[in-house]
């Protein structure tokens, strides 16, 4: 009647169909991986610029103890040399020790 056949095409054979399968898997595997990466070097910046944080503000602390300190030492060595402070001693010397440490 002039119409030809019509050719269906073949069912893909199980192997295809595992491969396609396979190539979408690995597709969304390396898609999660980067996005992982991406979130992971996200945390780091984060977690760095936290830790920088911290330590800024230890190191700011610190600073300001030890000001505190060797200024109030300052103070108590110079009261023990002033003979007229009751904190004065004849030997000042073992106070003077600890700052050769």
């Amino acid at each position: 009647d002039g119409q030809g056949a019509v050719l269906k095409s073949a069912p893909a054979p199980s192997y295809v169909k595992e491969g396609q399968r396979s190539a979408r898997r690995i597709s969304r595997l390396i898609s999660e991986y980067r996005e992982n990466k991406r979130e992971r070097a996200r945390d780091m910046r984060h977690g760095k610029a936290l830790l920088d944080a911290v330590s800024n503000q230890i190191n700011t602390e610190y600073e300001r103890v030890k000001r505190e300190q060797v200024h109030a030492y300052s103070n108590y060595l110079v009261a023990a040399c002033d003979p007229d402070s009751p904190m004065h001693t004849d030997n000042p010397l073992p106070l003077l020790l600890p700052l050769l440490h």
